[in-house]
């Protein structure tokens, strides 16, 4: 999917479908949305665009109150394509645009320079300097400039909204088959292999250490996987957390390729999570530990998945 991150870049697009959001995960939420804005895409004969901040303003505006990141942009714009979307617009987040007032953001954004036909939004969109723009107004403005505007109510589970804030917290707590359910497709976390201690390539199962992760940390734990590597996917069994066996506290990602053996040092990996093994503990010696690696790499070679 192309990124476009300048309106000069929309030139020779008369008109489009909009829907305007961060999308972070891009959950079963979103896709019920898109869907919308996807047939809207197909009746107006023109093509659909996500438009969202890069930074998101709350990394400006309140950094310390920002939650975890699921997605980056180009994760974001796979998981849209997917979805349908045509363009992804990413844009550049500035001070004075977080100074806008909703209609002034309406008329020179939406209505002049995304020259919008249709716009979807979720029930709680808001827009414009403090948040002061919601559905309503959004509604009545696109109604006084004759644009089609739909409110798409978000899908719920368990009674609950889907939403990128729930799968974070069934992320942290560990729950990664649980989120799964909610997200399009399986979560992924992407990282520098750095070397390790090489602890477990002495206990007979090396491991791929990841650095540098830019987005949410699942919980702790062993966790079942895969690494796509020369175009194929490759099980793997993923360890996040401490080393309590030998006293290590730091927290590490360390992920362990089953039947493979790729150099992987200083290469940028993406490796996908599928379901929770177990939770990390002490043993009582390092061959007690490697008998239950064992195991662990023995239950996910044989699942499906």
């Amino acid at each position: 999917m192309r990124i476009i991150r300048d309106f000069a870049e929309l030139d020779g697009i008369n008109q489009t479908v909009l829907s305007i959001g961060n999308f972070d995960g891009v959950h079963a939420g979103h896709r019920v949305l898109l869907k919308a804005l996807q047939a809207k895409s197909m009746n107006y004969q023109c093509p659909s665009v996500v438009f969202t901040f890069d930074p998101h303003p709350l990394e400006i505006l309140r950094p310390d109150r920002f939650p975890p990141k699921l997605t980056l942009v180009e994760r974001k714009a796979e998981l849209l394509k997917s979805c349908g979307v045509d363009f992804l617009f990413a844009y550049p987040t500035k001070t004075d645009l977080l100074e806008m007032s909703y209609v002034d953001f309406f008329e020179k954004f939406i209505r002049d320079e995304l020259r919008a036909r249709a716009i979807v939004e979720g029930p709680n969109f808001y827009f414009g300097k403090d948040r002061i723009g919601n559905v309503q107004r959004l509604g009545e403005l696109c109604n006084a400039n004759e644009m089609d505007f739909e409110a798409v109510q978000i899908i719920e589970n368990d009674r609950s909204p889907i939403s990128s804030s729930v799968i974070r917290r069934l992320l942290e707590a560990g729950e990664v088959g649980l989120a799964n359910q909610l997200l399009v497709e399986p979560y992924q976390i992407e990282g520098v292999v750095v070397a390790g201690d090489q602890r477990g390539r002495q206990l007979g199962f090396p491991t791929a250490n990841l650095q540098n992760i830019a987005t949410l940390l699942p919980g702790d734990g062993v966790y079942s996987g895969r690494v796509s590597l020369n175009d194929q996917s490759v099980k793997c069994a993923i360890n996040i957390g401490s080393n309590p066996t030998f006293n290590v506290v730091e927290r590490k990602v360390e992920v362990h390729l089953i039947d493979a053996t790729v150099e992987l040092y200083d290469q940028m990996i993406c490796v996908e999570f599928i379901q929770k093994v177990r939770d990390v503990k002490r043993f009582s010696s390092a061959e007690e530990l490697r008998m239950q690696i064992e195991s662990d790499v023995r239950q996910i070679r044989s699942t499906s998945f």
